[in-house]
């Protein structure tokens, strides 16, 4: 068969634009919160200044809120340039900004479909994975097509997937707190030490990721060496000294 091409139906991006504002809206309330929070918990005093609370809420809202549109507006880019192609021997993505992944057809492990619509094709290592949101253009031709080279793996959401990331970031909390407050130097040295082996994995995890731009992943180097830098300072004057 001749190649075919796929792109992102133009009439869905205004759709997919409400559900990025929607999800950078919570992401802005939350992160407000906890910065306000970590100011109140670190002053010695206790103290509610009304002018400084407002004016620093506005500065952290206003700091958020660019950022998150910034990412939008490159998320959005990088959706109208998807082209997913298939042809005889490979499936391949193509996308702006985000290295180009192409798996050869008698190397797909698995083609998922999840219970939004989208679809996730596996290659044989964990690296090569190609995702196709649900808004793709002639869905029926493409699943079609995906069903000829493999049989779709119909995917069902388990409760516990959400439970158990809900945990993790229980977790992850209560050992940053540990590591912020608490006096006994074993226990801040033990949650220290097992927030820089996440960091640590979190990071190499995000290196091999094919999905993730360039860009993105030098920003989030840069972010991580303040993070590592943070927490071994942290735990040397907590732990150590």
């Amino acid at each position: 068969m001749s190649a075919k091409s796929f792109k992102i139906q133009e009439d869905k991006f205004d759709q997919i634009k409400r559900a990025f504002i929607r999800r950078s809206a919570l992401l802005i309330f939350f992160a407000t919160c906890a910065a306000l929070a970590i100011h109140y918990v670190l002053d010695p005093q206790r103290q509610i200044n009304l002018y400084t609370y407002s004016i620093g809420t506005l500065v952290v809202i206003a700091f958020l809120t660019f950022r998150q549109f910034r990412k939008i507006h490159r998320q959005l880019a990088a959706l109208r340039s998807y082209q997913l192609t298939i042809s005889d021997n490979f499936i391949q993505r193509e996308q702006y900004d985000v290295p180009s992944i192409s798996i050869p057809l008698q190397e797909i492990r698995e083609i998922v479909k999840n219970t939004n619509g989208s679809f996730i094709i596996k290659g044989k290592s964990l690296w090569e994975m190609i995702f196709v949101p649900a808004q793709i253009d002639d869905y029926e031709k493409l699943e079609k097509l995906l069903t000829a080279i493999k049989p779709i793996v119909i995917k069902i959401q388990q409760p516990t997937i959400r439970k158990t990331s809900f945990l993790i970031f229980v977790f992850i909390t209560a050992l940053i707190a540990i590591v912020a407050f608490s006096h006994t130097k074993i226990l801040v040295g033990v949650a220290g030490s097992t927030l820089l082996g996440l960091s640590v994995y979190l990071y190499y995890l995000m290196v091999r990721h094919k999905k993730i731009s360039l860009k993105f992943k030098q920003q989030a180097s840069i972010l991580f060496l303040i993070v590592f830098a943070s927490l071994v300072a942290a735990i040397y004057y907590r732990a150590i000294l």
